[in-house]
């Protein structure tokens, strides 16, 4: 079987596609979907976090396959941490699960 790469942008060295996702989270989203389809790969410094835009898609990962995705811890701790670390990443990534 032949695994083709998901596609996405490229983003900066190092700080991946955060900087332009922070400007305006929702456009940059819409805008890899409509760009690069319902399953969009999002560099993020040395990690790739992935977009799922297909109802179906989303229904594969939270719900019939919940227990071979998770939430890193990274993400979970800055959710419990102060106000300041959580709300931006909270309003970048949402409070769903990261692949």
């Amino acid at each position: 079987m032949r695994f083709q790469a998901i596609p996405g942008p490229r983003g900066y060295p190092l700080l991946g596609a955060f900087p332009q996702a922070r400007r305006d989270p929702l456009g940059f989203f819409l805008a890899a979907q409509r760009t690069y389809g319902d399953v969009v790969a999002l560099p993020l410094g040395v990690r790739r976090l992935y977009l799922l835009c297909h109802p179906d898609h989303i229904k594969d990962v939270l719900q019939d396959h919940e227990s071979v995705f998770h939430k890193s811890v990274a993400l979970s701790a800055s959710s419990r941490s102060s106000a300041k670390v959580s709300r931006p990443s909270t309003a970048t990534i949402g409070s769903g699960a990261v692949v």
